[in-house]
């Protein structure tokens, strides 16, 4: 199906998955927000914004 296609080829992260790597892929492919995911489901997208806002933050 193309369905199957495409959502092996999507970036995405685990929950486990550092910051640094959502950072590191992020410039890598050069995208401004990555899908999080737990066990095969969506359960959150993180953006650059989403980002910036905790830097400021600490």
């Amino acid at each position: 199906k193309n369905t199957d296609v495409c959502l092996k080829n999507i970036v995405k992260l685990t929950e486990e998955q550092k910051i640094e790597e959502a950072i590191n892929l992020m410039l890598e492919k050069n995208i401004g927000g990555i899908p999080i995911f737990k066990d095969e489901k969506l359960t959150g997208f993180l953006t650059e914004r989403d980002i910036i806002e905790k830097i400021k933050i600490t």
